[in-house]
């Protein structure tokens, strides 16, 4: 799996914190679905 992210997120050279900040729009689109 770490080696899929760095080849996704390869251009940007961080994809740890990419990952986070993906992570982070995923659990606010969840909230926002559950509050609907």
């Amino acid at each position: 799996e770490r080696a899929k992210g760095s080849t996704f997120y390869g251009f940007s050279g961080s994809p740890k914190a990419l990952d986070e900040d993906e992570t982070e729009l995923l659990d606010k689109l969840e909230m926002v679905s559950k509050t609907q």
